[in-house]
């Protein structure tokens, strides 16, 4: 009995040394991918960052980012360096989380036959952080309007890198109010100042904002007269002129968010040279904080809605009217002054000052509250108080 049992024994050992030889000889036979993702973190804090990338590669290779559907493009490769050869490091850039959601994406690397894939989290916000956001003083901005949104409307802000002092900062590059069922921007607000000003060039480059989902935004890949609207440009909001400081801050002023269907002449003429004159009061201030925004409706009327079709075939809304308002802030003063347009051809008549108010009328015809973290007093006094001569006018 005692040999059959030692029998017994032997032939199982036999039989679990041949499946761990078998396995293990299969293991080392498997082919490894000969492409592979390196990244210093794979989880991210939710306020907005950058990281490298290391792409390892004997060939061609491409590089996307799969987001999960209903997911907003939350990060995106930097400068476009989607596809290369051999090894090389990019650029990944993450935006801010503000939901206390955390968020995942996808990033994928195909060269040849092979694919393979890593998955990337984004902290969401915690309840117990005064905020994400590099500038503690989110809340104080005076370029902010009164955030007061509606179903299908989101309140978005980028960010750019600039140098301040000696020391590469994240700042604002500006913020909007954004529906997403009309497909405009009620507003969009940002500070102007030297500091954004450079030697950088128009970049052009048009592109889906990150910051939502496609679906959310009109598709301004061409031009309107592309699609057979015929005088009518792809107006910018927040110009591209005012963003010159480095590449990426002009790039994120091509978001198609910050797009709308703008009458030519009046794009071209004179908003075109309003534009002109909000930079050249930049050596006037400390900064100036302007909001420019586009309107469906005036308050307490009932205007005609026209809609337009984009290069996705969606429904946008073009709209009836535009203004700009600005804060001038030297030290302890404050001057105010804005600007309203019909979305109208403007043939001849290119002098901005014909279309000059104060900001409390325009508050009145928007239904926004501007420059709403100034004192209310301040506010009462500044936004009422309309001068052509405090701005040389």
């Amino acid at each position: 009995m005692s040999d059959i049992r030692k029998n017994i024994k032997y032939i199982i050992y036999l039989i679990c040394f041949g499946i761990f030889t078998f396995t293990s000889c299969s293991d080392d036979g498997e082919d490894t991918p000969s492409i592979a993702i390196l990244m210093d973190k794979s989880t991210v804090e939710a306020s907005a960052g950058e990281q490298f990338i290391e792409i390892k590669a004997t060939g061609n290779w491409t590089l996307s980012i799969d987001f999960p559907q209903g997911t907003g493009q939350w990060c995106m490769i930097n400068n476009s360096k989607e596809q290369g050869t051999g090894n090389a490091y990019i650029v990944l850039k993450t935006y801010a989380n503000l939901d206390t959601e955390d968020r995942t994406a996808t990033i994928i690397l195909e060269s040849g036959s092979e694919r393979i894939s890593q998955d990337i989290i984004q902290k969401g916000k915690s309840t117990t952080d005064p905020g994400t956001d590099p500038e503690p003083t989110r809340g104080k901005w005076l370029e902010l309007p009164e955030i007061i949104s509606q179903n299908g409307q989101k309140a978005i802000t980028h960010y750019t890198g600039m140098i301040v002092g000696n020391a590469n900062q994240t700042v604002r590059n500006y913020s909007m109010l954004y529906d997403t069922k009309e497909k405009i921007a009620y507003w969009v607000a940002y500070p102007l100042h030297s500091s954004y000003l450079g030697s950088a060039d128009r970049t052009d480059k048009w592109a889906f904002d990150p910051a939502l989902a496609q679906s959310e935004q009109g598709n301004f890949i061409k031009g309107f007269p592309s699609l057979g609207y015929s005088g009518f440009d792809r107006g910018h909001q927040i110009p591209s002129a005012d963003r010159t400081n480095t590449r990426a801050a002009n790039e994120q002023t091509f978001y198609y968010t910050n797009m709308t269907a703008q009458n030519s002449t009046l794009n071209q003429g004179v908003w075109a040279n309003l534009e002109t004159q909000c930079r050249s009061w930049i050596p006037k201030y400390d900064t100036l904080y302007v909001v420019t925004g586009a309107l469906l409706k005036t308050v307490g009327n009932n205007e005609t809605v026209t809609y337009m079709k984009d290069h996705s075939d969606n429904q946008i809304a073009k709209p009836n009217y535009y203004y700009k308002v600005l804060l001038g802030k030297s030290g302890n003063t404050y001057k105010s002054i804005g600007f309203w347009f019909e979305n109208k051809s403007y043939q001849s008549n290119k002098n901005f000052i014909n279309y000059a108010m104060s900001v409390r009328d325009i508050e009145k015809r928007s239904g926004f509250n501007f420059f709403s973290n100034l004192p209310q007093s301040t506010q009462d006094e500044v936004e009422s108080a309309f001068k052509a001569q405090d701005w040389g006018l």
